[in-house]
């Protein structure tokens, strides 16, 4: 029976510890850099003669990083971080667009002839992997062209109002019948064709693979 005691405990001291890590855990600020005006504000309260611990309470801030902005004004003379080096941009916002451009109008090339088209547009020469790289941050993928029967402008619009005709019908659909059919190739290739596109560009009449009847194929 005294184990049974002993291992309660046990349990309700470890349940008292998790219980305050969780509370220590839910008191702790949540960090963050901080803008210019907040730094400014720092700045500010300081040179009004409050302590650092009067502005940490003042503005919510760590103590550290008060003391830490004050101590960075007294010896540099300004807060602001200084600029990030970095490899800087190979193409800017207006090359971004012609790119985003030449793949609208050339969904179906691969990745290597938008490449040779976008350079010779350009002063400068860059890689496919560039080219991709920013393709991709514009939300252009290559996917797998939707097959749809190639349909002119004129059937298109008869489509459509036979569709409009018939939007309210209800009970007149149960005396209609729908067939369908299917083509086999024989000799030709029927491999899938890749454009470039958004994900929103699905449908999009420049991102179809057209369909159509051809003689070599068995209609079932």
């Amino acid at each position: 029976m005294k184990y049974f005691y002993f291992i309660v405990i046990i349990v309700s001291i470890i349940h008292n510890i998790y219980q305050l890590l969780i509370n220590f855990k839910l008191k702790m600020p949540k960090l963050r850099e901080l803008t210019d005006f907040d730094k400014g504000e720092i700045i500010g309260l300081w040179k009004g003669n409050h302590s650092n611990s009067d502005i940490s309470r003042i503005l919510g801030h760590p103590e550290s990083t008060v003391a830490y902005i004050i101590k960075k004004y007294k010896v540099k003379g300004t807060t602001s971080n200084a600029p990030r080096t970095g490899r800087p941009a190979v193409l800017t916002e207006t090359d971004k667009r012609q790119l985003v451009r030449i793949v609208k109008d050339n969904r179906k090339d691969s990745i290597i002839e938008l490449t040779d088209k976008f350079n010779s547009s350009l002063e400068i020469t860059v890689s496919t992997d560039t080219v991709r790289r920013v393709l991709h941050e514009s939300g252009y993928y290559g996917r797998v062209a939707k097959k749809k029967p190639l349909i002119s402008e004129s059937n298109s619009k008869k489509r459509l109002n036979w569709c409009k005709e018939r939007k309210n019908w209800n009970d007149e659909w149960e005396k209609i019948i729908f067939s369908d059919e299917s083509r086999f190739e024989i000799f030709k290739n029927d491999s899938q064709k890749w454009v470039w596109r958004t994900k929103d560009e699905k449908y999009h009449k420049d991102c179809l693979q057209p369909t159509v009847k051809h003689s070599d194929g068995v209609m079932v």
